[in-house]
């Protein structure tokens, strides 16, 4: 990646992403530009995952490696 070329934050990244599965969603999308959208949101996908991953090893290291999974159930 170029230095002069900033990443954009994680949470622009999954506004982008929401952006693609919107348009994805609609009726009124060639094909062509339905598969440009489909691999330009698997490598945004890839790159959330991959941040998720590190801050989660982040966490895990600056607790000590004991880290609880919060669940949906868990009333949050």
């Amino acid at each position: 990646m170029p230095k002069d070329k900033v990443e954009k934050t994680f949470e622009q990244q999954l506004e982008d992403l929401e952006s693609i599965i919107s348009r994805m969603e609609s009726t009124q999308v060639p094909l062509e530009a339905m598969l440009a959208d489909y691999e330009q949101g698997t490598l945004i996908l890839q790159k959330l995952t991959d941040k998720l991953s590190a801050a989660q090893a982040k966490l895990q290291k600056l607790s000590g490696g004991e880290i609880e999974e919060l669940h949906q159930d868990d009333g949050i």
